[in-house]
């Protein structure tokens, strides 16, 4: 039973190709979690650990709704995108995931660029 992972796939946040068996692995972390405004410690946390493992770790906010998580998680040793809601920063995203680059992207104070060159 896994009552989590049952939880976050009826809730169409996640979602498992086949059977997983006993193991899941991890290919990249996406944190967005913030409240009141600021970046939530514990997923900051769960990035800054992954990313320390080497696996492509991002921070991302809207540019609707700043949080500070993508220049936060640059900070942490992940990349950032500020902009997640533009097509920009979907395709900035899925490089940084793939490995194909890393930084910060987006339009806000301390981006290296809007998108990966």
């Amino acid at each position: 039973a896994r009552p989590l992972t049952e939880v976050l796939t009826s809730a169409g946040v996640l979602r498992i190709d086949g059977d997983p068996g006993p193991r899941v692995s991890i290919d990249a972390v996406v944190v967005l979690a913030a409240f009141d405004g600021i970046p939530d410690e514990g997923a900051m946390a769960v990035g800054r650990a992954l990313a320390g493992d080497g696996m492509p770790a991002c921070g991302v906010e809207a540019q609707t709704q700043a949080t500070g998580i993508a220049a936060a998680a640059l900070e942490a040793g992940m990349s950032g995108v500020d902009h997640i809601g533009a097509p920009e920063g979907a395709f900035s995203l899925t490089w940084v995931l793939t490995g194909q680059a890393n930084g910060y992207f987006g339009t806000g104070d301390g981006a290296q660029a809007p998108w990966p060159r």
